[in-house]
């Protein structure tokens, strides 16, 4: 699973994850990332909980670059999200 985080630093990354309860382990599959463009809330909707999670047509376009099997998954989430 990969989290956008903002910031610019890794200790900007470090902080969320520590505000989340988080630690660095090896090996783990929860990635942190940095958001890739400032446009993060008009590219984001806000759950009952308070986070915040992606559009799919984001979510796809990130796939798209993430090697062959984020390139299965994102025909996947695209053709479960357009029938």
């Amino acid at each position: 699973m990969e989290i956008y985080v903002p910031g610019r630093s890794w200790s900007d990354l470090r902080r969320a994850a520590m505000a989340a309860g988080l630690q660095e382990i090896a090996g783990g599959r929860l990635i942190l990332r940095f958001f890739p463009t400032p446009a993060c809330a008009r590219l984001t909707e806000q759950n009952l909980q308070g986070f915040r999670s992606m559009l799919w047509p984001r979510v796809y376009a990130d796939l798209r670059t993430a090697g062959v099997r984020g390139e299965d998954a994102a025909e996947h989430l695209r053709e479960a999200m357009t029938k």
